[in-house]
């Protein structure tokens, strides 16, 4: 079975976000964040459990961002 720290880093990428940035997102220190993505280590529930919000947040404001993209863009070539 897979680490998840290995899934917290596929989903941290997909993000768009450094450790640094998730850090400063949910309260984890990047060094935790390392070892766990590593394997090395776990995070506590509670830390896990803030560290999974912050993602998904970013997430969901990234598909929002590109959401509001596309209608534009699809509002900009109905209009020619």
């Amino acid at each position: 079975m897979e680490h998840p720290g290995k899934e917290l880093k596929r989903l941290r990428e997909i993000a768009g976000l450094s450790q640094y940035e998730l850090s400063n997102l949910c309260g984890v220190a990047r060094n935790r964040l390392s070892v766990f993505e590593c394997g090395y280590s776990d995070l506590s529930d509670e830390d896990y459990d803030r560290a999974e919000r912050a993602l998904h947040r970013a997430i969901t404001e990234k598909r929002e961002q590109f959401e509001a993209m596309m209608s534009r863009e699809l509002a900009a070539g109905r209009g020619k």
